[in-house]
């Protein structure tokens, strides 16, 4: 079904696991703990939008982040699309146990089952990756973005111990999600103007924990410290403390998508052709 091959058979295998969960409430807690950036920029978009508008999520997996987003924004309708069957279901459960009302689908995201110009958003996380050519993907939601619509996209950024990690596992065979590519934040700008997008914000997000992880390991000395010392706990290592997030999370925000897990952007269709 997919213009391009994917290992269809591989995600319903790991969502047939996912399915003999009951409880998706950590699944829920693990989007709101590490999306915070990437919910942000959408809920940016989101207030902007009028009563009424579509939402559209490609490769919505469980779609929890459209549950998370329909809570907040219960005027806009939500949609979700994915290839797997098993992620349908997963994404009915979800709001079942949220409470929300996604209109899920079935689809290839190279040739979608939608009108043109029908959705003021659209947004993916973890998807264009996983095609070596995405180019067609990206033209086909500039095709399902009306007039002015957003696009919101999150993916594996290049420069990152957790990209080297992953490459080396999909050499070996061993990584669950089959084939993946990472993007800089220039590459992922090009990748939008080529389909007719204009590149608005963009920002980063997540750290691999690991001593592997460069970037994390700098990020979390405070941390360290605070697990090993005996003045955890004073005013003077709080106040360092402080200061020490108070620096990261102003570097993330400016500078997060040179270094962080993901690169975010978003991207805007011209108003007028």
């Amino acid at each position: 079904m997919a213009s391009q091959p994917i290992p269809v058979e591989k995600y319903e295998a790991i969502y047939r696991e996912w399915e003999e969960r009951i409880d998706l409430g950590p699944h829920v807690r693990r989007h709101l703990e590490e999306r915070v950036r990437y919910h942000a920029m959408l809920n940016r978009v989101l207030a902007t939008l009028p009563s009424g508008a579509r939402c559209l999520e490609l490769g919505c997996g469980t779609a929890i982040d459209s549950c998370i987003l329909g809570r907040r924004h219960p005027g806009i309708v939500f949609c979700g699309v994915d290839i797997a069957r098993g992620s349908l279901a997963l994404a009915r459960r979800a709001g079942e146990q949220t409470g929300q009302k996604v209109r899920l689908a079935r689809g290839d995201v190279f040739r979608l089952p939608f009108r043109t110009g029908a959705f003021s958003l659209i947004f993916h996380q973890g998807l264009a990756e996983h095609f070596r050519d995405p180019a067609g993907m990206l033209r086909e939601q500039e095709r399902l973005l009306s007039p002015g619509g957003w696009a919101v996209i999150s993916i594996p950024q290049t420069f990152t111990g957790y990209t080297a990690m992953k490459r080396v596992r999909i050499l070996r065979g061993t990584w669950p999600w089959g084939w993946e590519r990472s993007y800089t934040a220039g590459a992922l700008e090009a990748l939008g103007r080529e389909s007719g997008l204009l590149p608005g914000e963009r920002t980063g997000e997540g750290y691999w924990r690991s001593w592997w992880e460069p970037a994390w390991v700098l990020r979390d000395l405070c941390g360290k410290l605070h697990r090993h010392t005996p003045l955890r706990g004073s005013a003077l290592f709080d106040a360092l403390n402080r200061a020490w997030e108070g620096m990261w999370e102003r570097l993330e925000a400016r500078l997060g998508h040179r270094f962080c897990k993901n690169v975010i952007m978003s991207f805007r269709k011209p108003a007028q052709g």
